[in-house]
C-alpha cells in the first residue's frame, strides 16, 4: 500500500489521549518522543522501518472516536490513530508489571499507513502490524478493555481467513463442502458475512507471496468465494432511520452453487411423487370385472368398505346403514381414490379420501369389499402389498376443493350426512321476527325504488355505440373499436351491479303457510341504501359502503327469493370506523331514517321498540396478537405481512432484493429480515441441523408457528415426459424451496400465494405435485381462487391462494368471503385441467357496493407537467371523501401530505400521445390521430404511412405506435394500450411495470396527462399512505408494489385465521 503524507488533525481523544504527566499518573507522549527514547532504538544494523516495536493495550481510533481497521478507508485520506503501550518485540511478555522500564504509554501514533496481518504456518497466533509515516509495530493482544469488543470481531475474521489460506495451502482442490467442513464450528455464517473482507485479504496475500508459493487466487474454491462476493452488494451508508440494531441481515447469493437444496425426507416425497406419475402413465393397470365378485347385501356388515366398476373405472364407498324394508337397498359414503381427485397421478393408488358426498344405491350388481386403514396423517410408506388394502386420513371436498382431518369415531357416521347438517346449521333457512335478509334488487322492483346511476364525468356516450362518425384519414385506428364493443375491458360504470347488487330488509312478520312450512312468506321493512337516496355521486360516496337508513316501506316476499342473512345494527353513538369493516365481518348500520314521500333523512325513533344490536358482531383477536413466530417466505416489501404482523411474537422476512428487503424492514422496524437468497438459509438449516449445531442463533427461531409468502414461479415446460432435466428443474425451483422451509419447520399453519396460471403449468401438474407435497408431509389444505375486487380493493386481480394447517391443529382455517360486489366475482370458480369445477363460496357474493378508481385515488394531488417525476412530499388535495380514502389514510390523520406520490418520467413523443387520449371510457392507442407534429422539445414527429410498403418498414417516433397499427390484427386490437383508466372504473391488474405500451397499457390517469403514480399504484393495491417505499429507483417501486398481495386482502386473510 502506497505511503503518503497526511496532515495530522484529530478531534476525538482517547483515554491515552487526555491523559498527561499533570495528572500524576504514568506518562504519556507522542509518537515522535517516543521513538527518540533510547529504549526504542533500532538494533544495530536495522532501521525504524523493521519491525522492532510492539503495541499492548492498545486502542484504535479514529477523528469520530473508537473504528476498527477492517472499516476503516486508509485508501480514502482516513487519518487513523492508534494508542497503547509501546515496547521492543524482545521485551518479556510475562511481566506483569504495567510500569517497568521497558515499556511507555504513547498516544496518536499515525495517522496510519496501513496495516497487515500474518502468521500462515499452522498455528493459532497472528500477527498484525501497523505503519505510520515514522515507524513499524505489532500489535499484540489483549488490547484495551474498551476496545476488546470492536477487536474481537476483526480478530475472528482475520483467524477465519488464515485458516482458509492454511487449508488451501495444504490441498489447492478443496471444494466448497470440504472447506465449510474444515473451518471451525459456528464459522459458516462468519464466513458468508465476512466474504468481501476474505477476498481482499487473499489478494493482499497473493500479492506479497514469493514467486514459487502458491497462488490462492487461481484456485477453483477462491473462484467460487469470488463470486459469492461479487453477488453480495453490502449496504454501506444505512439509512438514518435503520438504528445499529435494526440492520437488514446481509448475505451472499449462492444460487449458482447450491442447485439443489433439500432436506431428505423432502427427496424422499419428491422421488415417491414422480415415481407414482410413472407408474401410473405407464404401469399395468388394474383388472376391474374380473376381481369384483357378486355378494348379498344382507351378509354385508355395516361398515364394510366397497369398490365396484363403473364405466371402466373403481367407484368406492363405505356402507353406513342398510334399509329394513328392502333386501338391496343401502346408505351408501362415497369415498374417492386419490387419483380420483384434484392429486391426480402424483398420489400413490392406494390412498383413499372420505368425502362429503352419500347416496342410497341398490346393491344389485358385482362389488368387492375392501380394507381401509384410518391414519392420522399421511402413511409415509406404501406398506400395502395387495390391491384391495387402503389407507385414509383425510375427507375431500369436491365442491370446495379442501382436503381436511379425518375425524375417526367409533361409531359410524356418514361424512355427507354429517356436514349437510353442519352447512345447514352454519346456512340455516330459518327465520325470525329480527332478522335482517338480502334480497336480490331485481326482486324488489314492485317497490320502485329510485335508483341513480352517477354518470361518469368524462365519459362520453358515443364511446358506447357503433354508429359514431369519425374521420377515417384522420382516426385510421378508431374502427378498430367497433369490432369489440361487446368486449369493453373497461365496464360501464352505469351498469346497476356495479354499484350494489342488493336491498336489505327487516323481518317484521312471517305469514304462515299452512299446507307448507318450508313455504312461509316475509313481511319486510325495506331499507334504503344511499344509491337510492343521493342524486349527486360524490353525496353517495361519502357514505360508507355498509350504511343503511330505516323507511316504512314493506313488501311481502316468498323465503325462496331471500339470498342470505345479514348483520344489521343500530350505531346509536354513531361511531362505526373503516378499521371496524375490514376487521369484522360482513355487516351493515343505520342510525337515520328516510322519510321517502319528503325526501327527507330524519332520526331513527324505535331503535327500543325493535332493539336492534347496537355492536359489531363479536369477533375478538386480542387473545392472539403477539404469540406466533411468523416466517415471511419471499417477503417481498411486505403486502401478505401486513396482515399477519400484529399477530407476531416475532416477524422474519427472508428476501432476496436488497431495496426491496429495506423497503420491508422500514415499514416493520421490529423484524429480522435476511436479504439473502431463500435456499441459502434453507442450505444452512439444513447441514447445520444434521450436524447438530446452531446456525443464526440470534436471528432464526428454532421453532415457526406461520410459514406465509408466494415464490416467484417460473414457466414450466411441457411436464408430461419427465425427463431428468424436467425432474431436475422442479426440484431446483423456488416453489420446492418453499416446500423445504414446511417440511423443515412444520409450522402449525401456512399461506401460500402465487399467480392463477400456477394451476394452469403442464396441464395443472405442478400444482397437483405441490399439493400431493403438502398433503404427504401432514397438512389439511383449502385452494381458493381470489379477485381483488370482490374484497374492497379497486382493482382485477386474480390470485392463487392454498391454506394450510397441520394435521394436528384441529379445523383447517377459512378463507374470507366475498365482502364486495365486483362484475369480476365468477372468476372464483375455477377448473383442474379442464376437470370438476370448483366454486370455494357456494355462489356467495358480497354485498357492499365496487370500490372505484375516485375511491382510490380520488383525494391525490395534481402533479404539474413539470415536477410529475420529481419524489417530493405533497400536500393532499381535500379531506377525505369515502370509506376506502379514510381507510388509506387513518394512520396520517396528523400529517397532511402524502409521499410517493410521483412517476417516472416518460419521453416527449410519450407525453404527447398521453395528451392526445380522450378522457373517455375504453379510450386507448386507437383514438390517436395521425398528424404530423412538432414535440416540446423541437422535434419533428411524421404521420404514420399505411401504404404496403412503408406499412411492413418499420417506421420510429410516430403519434400512432407503427408497431401496434402493425400487429393489431393477431392481437385483439390491441385493447388498452396507452389506455385511460375512468373514474368510476377499475384498475386492470397491477403489473410490475406500469408502461402504457405494455398488454396491461391502460395506466393513464382519468384527468392528467401522465400515467398513474407510485402512490396511486400503491392505494390501488390497499397500501395505506404511511407504508413508505424508500429504497430503490422509480422502476423498483413499482415492481415492489406489483409483486405484491394486497394489504387489505391480507387483513382479512390473517383475521379468518384467528376467529
Amino acid at each position: 500500500m502506497a505511503k503518503r503524507k497526511i496532515q495530522i488533525s484529530s478531534e476525538f481523544q482517547c483515554l491515552y489521549c487526555e491523559q498527561s504527566s499533570s495528572t500524576g499518573e504514568e506518562d504519556v507522549v507522542e509518537e515522535l518522543i517516543a521513538l527518540t527514547d533510547q529504549r526504542f532504538q533500532p538494533a544495530e544494523g536495522s532501521n525504524l522501518d523493521d519491525l522492532n516495536l510492539s503495541i499492548t493495550e492498545f486502542i484504535i481510533h479514529d477523528q469520530n472516536g473508537l473504528c476498527s481497521l477492517e472499516h476503516s478507508s486508509l485508501e480514502n485520506g482516513d487519518q487513523i490513530y492508534v494508542c497503547g503501550r509501546l515496547k521492543t518485540i524482545c521485551s518479556n511478555d510475562d511481566d506483569q508489571d504495567d510500569q517497568d522500564d521497558s515499556s511507555m504509554i504513547v498516544k496518536k501514533i499515525g495517522p496510519l499507513n496501513e496495516w497487515w496481518f500474518s502468521g500462515f504456518d499452522g498455528s493459532d497466533s497472528l500477527l498484525i502490524g501497523i505503519e505510520s509515516q515514522y515507524a513499524c509495530y505489532l500489535l499484540k493482544s489483549p488490547p484495551h478493555n474498551i476496545y476488546k469488543e470492536l477487536f474481537k470481531e476483526l480478530n475472528t475474521k482475520m483467524m477465519l481467513t488464515k485458516k482458509i489460506i492454511e487449508i488451501l495451502q495444504e490441498n489447492p482442490d478443496t471444494n466448497l463442502d470440504e472447506l465449510l467442513s474444515k473451518l471451525p464450528d459456528q464459522s459458516s455464517s462468519l464466513l458468508m458475512t465476512g466474504i468481501n473482507f476474505i477476498i481482499q485479504q487473499i489478494h493482499s496475500y497473493d500479492s506479497s507471496r514469493d514467486s514459487d508459493e502458491l497462488c490462492i487466487s487461481d484456485t477453483r474454491i477462491f473462484k467460487i468465494l469470488n463470486e459469492i462476493a461479487k453477488s453480495n452488494i453490502l449496504s454501506k451508508d444505512l439509512p438514518p432511520m435503520l438504528s445499529l440494531n435494526q440492520k437488514i441481515q446481509n448475505f451472499p447469493d449462492q444460487t449458482t452453487i447450491l442447485n439443489n437444496v433439500n432436506t431428505k425426507n423432502s427427496v424422499r416425497i419428491l422421488d415417491g411423487i414422480f415415481q407414482n406419475i410413472i407408474c401410473y402413465r405407464f404401469g399395468q393397470k388394474d383388472s376391474m370385472v374380473s376381481s369384483c365378485k357378486q355378494f348379498l347385501s344382507s351378509n354385508i356388515e355395516i361398515g364394510t368398505f366397497i369398490r365396484y366398476p363403473i364405466d371402466n373405472h373403481y367407484q368406492y364407498g363405505r356402507i353406513i346403514r342398510k334399509y329394513q324394508d328392502s333386501k338391496s337397498l343401502v346408505h351408501l359414503n362415497n369415498y374417492l381414490l386419490g387419483q380420483d381427485t384434484i392429486l391426480g397421478e402424483t398420489i400413490s393408488k392406494n390412498i383413499l379420501f372420505a368425502t362429503k358426498n352419500c347416496q342410497d344405491i341398490h346393491l344389485t350388481f358385482s362389488f368387492e369389499t375392501i380394507v381401509v386403514k384410518f391414519c392420522q396423517t399421511f402413511p409415509e410408506t406404501n406398506s400395502s402389498e395387495t390391491p384391495n388394502e387402503f389407507s385414509c386420513h383425510q375427507i375431500y371436498d369436491q365442491k370446495r376443493c379442501t382436503f381436511e382431518s379425518l375425524v375417526t369415531k367409533s361409531s359410524i357416521d356418514c361424512f355427507g350426512c354429517c356436514c349437510e347438517k353442519i352447512d345447514t346449521f352454519d346456512e340455516t333457512t330459518s327465520y325470525s321476527v329480527g332478522d335482517c335478509v338480502l334480497l336480490q334488487r331485481n326482486d324488489c322492483r314492485d317497490l320502485e325504488l329510485p335508483l341513480y346511476r352517477y354518470f361518469d364525468d368524462n365519459i362520453s356516450n358515443s364511446s358506447h355505440t357503433n354508429e359514431e362518425k369519425f374521420d377515417r384519414k384522420l382516426y385510421p385506428e378508431k374502427w378498430r373499436k367497433k369490432c369489440r364493443t361487446d368486449s369493453l375491458e373497461v365496464p360501464n360504470p352505469n351498469d346497476d351491479s356495479i354499484l350494489s347488487g342488493f336491498n336489505v330488509g327487516y323481518v317484521e312478520e312471517i305469514i304462515p303457510n299452512e299446507k307448507d312450512s318450508s313455504g312461509n312468506r316475509l313481511k319486510l321493512k325495506i331499507f334504503y341504501r344511499p344509491e337510492n337516496i343521493f342524486k349527486k355521486f360524490k353525496d353517495y360516496q361519502k357514505c360508507d359502503y355498509n350504511l343503511l337508513f330505516w323507511s316504512n316501506r314493506t313488501m311481502i316476499v316468498e323465503t325462496s327469493a331471500i339470498h342470505r342473512k345479514c348483520h344489521v345494527i343500530f350505531a346509536k353513538d354513531n361511531i362505526v370506523t373503516t378499521t371496524n369493516m375490514v376487521n369484522q365481518d360482513e355487516f351493515f348500520y343505520f342510525n337515520q331514517q328516510y322519510d321517502h314521500i319528503d325526501n327527507r333523512i330524519l332520526s331513527f325513533e324505535n331503535s327500543n321498540e325493535l332493539k336492534f344490536p347496537e355492536n359489531f358482531p363479536s369477533n375478538d383477536h386480542s387473545k392472539f396478537l403477539g404469540k406466533f413466530q411468523i416466517l415471511d417466505l419471499f417477503s417481498g416489501c411486505g403486502g401478505l405481512s401486513y396482515g399477519f404482523e400484529p399477530f407476531a411474537q416475532k416477524l422474519f422476512s427472508i428476501e432476496k432484493d436488497k431495496q426491496t428487503a429495506q423497503t420491508f424492514k422500514c415499514n416493520f422496524v421490529d423484524s429480522t429480515v435476511f436479504n439473502v437468497d431463500a435456499n441459502l438459509i434453507l442450505n444452512f438449516l439444513i447441514n447445520k441441523a444434521n450436524q447438530e449445531e446452531e446456525f443464526l442463533s440470534e436471528s432464526l427461531p428454532e421453532n415457526i408457528d406461520i410459514i406465509i409468502g408466494g415464490p416467484p414461479c417460473q414457466g414450466f415446460s411441457e411436464m408430461n415426459r419427465f425427463s431428468q432435466t424436467e425432474y431436475s428443474l422442479f426440484k431446483r425451483s423456488l416453489l420446492v424451496c418453499y416446500l423445504n422451509f414446511l417440511e423443515f419447520y412444520r409450522p402449525k399453519y401456512f399461506v401460500f400465494e402465487n399467480v392463477y396460471n400456477m394451476i394452469l403449468y403442464g396441464k395443472s401438474l405442478i400444482f397437483k405435485i405441490f399439493c400431493s407435497f403438502l398433503i404427504q408431509i401432514g397438512y389439511q389444505i383449502r385452494v381458493i381462487i381470489s379477485q381483488a375486487g370482490c374484497y374492497g380493493l379497486p382493482q382485477q386481480r386474480r390470485r392463487l391462494f392454498i391454506i394450510g394447517a397441520r394435521y394436528d391443529q384441529g379445523k383447517l382455517p377459512k378463507f374470507p368471503k366475498p365482502t364486495n360486489h365486483f362484475n369480476d366475482s365468477k372468476s372464483m370458480i375455477f377448473k383442474i385441467n379442464g376437470g370438476e369445477k370448483f366454486d370455494p363460496f357456494d355462489g356467495h357474493r358480497g354485498a357492499y357496493r365496487t370500490i372505484t378508481i375516485d375511491d382510490a385515488i380520488g383525494d391525490l394531488p395534481t402533479l404539474n407537467d413539470d415536477d410529475y417525476f420529481v419524489d417530493m412530499i405533497r400536500e393532499y388535495k381535500c379531506e377525505p371523501q369515502c370509506s376506502y380514502q379514510r381507510e388509506m389514510r387513518k394512520n396520517q390523520q396528523q400529517q397532511n401530505s402524502v409521499r410517493d406520490h410521483y412517476c417516472k418520467k416518460l419521453s416527449e413523443l410519450n407525453i404527447e400521445r398521453i395528451r392526445r387520449i380522450p378522457r373517455e371510457i375504453s379510450a386507448d392507442w386507437r383514438d390517436l390521430p395521425n398528424i404530423r407534429i412538432r414535440l416540446s422539445d423541437g422535434k419533428i414527429i411524421e404521420k404514420l404511412r399505411y401504404d404496403n410498403h412503408h406499412r411492413r418498414s418499420k417506421q420510429t417516433k410516430t403519434l400512432i405506435p407503427w408497431c401496434l397499427a402493425n400487429s393489431a390484427d393477431k392481437n385483439n386490437n390491441w385493447q388498452g394500450q396507452y389506455g385511460r383508466l375512468s373514474w368510476q372504473g377499475h384498475f386492470p391488474t397491477i403489473v410490475t411495470n406500469p408502461d402504457p405500451i405494455t398488454s396491461q397499457g391502460r395506466v393513464i390517469h382519468p384527468d392528467q396527462h401522465r400515467i398513474i403514480s407510485i402512490r396511486e399504484m400503491a392505494r390501488s393495491q390497499g397500501f395505506p399512505d404511511n407504508f413508505i417505499f424508500q429504497y430503490g429507483s422509480v422502476a423498483d417501486k413499482y415492481r415492489q408494489i406489483g409483486n405484491a398481495v394486497p394489504p387489505l386482502l391480507s387483513m382479512k386473510i390473517a383475521n379468518e385465521f384467528f376467529k
